[in-house]
């Protein structure tokens, strides 16, 4: 069974079950054969302005909501997390010093990049497509976590002097928040590439646009970006078998995750 996920600006996680229908398109991912690195998972910062936007203005009804969001394994299974502790990194496993590559090294862990750039407090389409690109570029380069910077804030500026993004977003006013469009990129990736996942080498028109990862327990993942303002012919290509092979055509600026069984 092939399951698709897909997000637009318009729509999102509109989730369908499609057939394996071959590879009719040139434009894709094509499985290699060769395995890259294993994927301890994916999370956030733990940050003193995001708990106060939620003490602050949320009540516990949507706090709630938010925990369960960000951590429970049938949401963003947030499993691989960080806290500033003064001039120290600490995340899962112990203390962490940054190398000269931008990733931070924990010892024994792997490497992965400390936070998401900031962005500029827009939560905007286009910079949560920007988002997916550093996703995509440090996997590919390496890393074996993605971590987040903020996880949830609100519209007011804090003592960085600038706004900044987030998750989720918080409106002081109305006592509400809502998910941004970054929190959809994370969930098009954490939900489905489960921790202990290995990242596999693919060749085809869509390597600068996609990752598939295998999870423990046999499922391929795949998250693709179409970037263009037009539609795209995807197609994605399995030499073990045609069973997992298809082609669709992806909407214009779109996230897509496709869980192939």
């Amino acid at each position: 069974m092939i399951t698709w996920i897909a997000s637009t600006p318009d729509r999102r996680l509109m989730e369908r079950d499609i057939a394996a229908n071959g590879a009719a398109s040139e434009n894709g991912l094509a499985l290699t054969g060769e395995s890259l690195q294993q994927i301890q998972g994916f999370g956030g910062c733990f940050n003193e302005l995001g708990y106060l936007a939620m003490e602050r203005y949320l009540d516990e009804q949507s706090k709630e909501t938010i925990f369960r969001e960000l951590f429970s394994p049938d949401e963003l299974n947030f499993t691989f997390n960080r806290a500033p502790v003064g001039a120290r990194v600490w995340a899962t496993g112990g203390p962490a010093g940054k190398t000269s590559n931008g990733r931070m090294n924990l010892a024994g862990t792997g490497s992965y990049p400390t936070e998401s750039e900031c962005g500029d407090g827009t939560n905007s389409w286009a910079y949560a497509e920007y988002v997916f690109h550093l996703i995509n570029h440090y996997f590919k380069n390496g890393a074996t976590a993605y971590v987040y910077w903020n996880m949830v804030l609100s519209e007011i500026v804090s003592t960085w002097g600038w706004q900044q993004n987030s998750l989720y977003a918080v409106d002081s006013r109305k006592g509400t928040f809502t998910r941004t469009p970054e929190w959809y990129v994370m969930r098009h990736f954490a939900t489905y590439v489960r921790p202990g996942a290995t990242l596999l080498k693919t060749t085809g028109h869509f390597n600068a646009m996609g990752l598939v990862f295998r999870n423990p327990d046999g499922t391929l993942a795949a998250v693709v970006q179409n970037a263009l303002e037009k539609p795209m012919d995807f197609s994605f290509t399995d030499p073990a078998g045609e069973d997992r092979c298809f082609t669709v055509t992806l909407e214009p600026r779109s996230f897509n995750t496709f869980v192939v069984e």
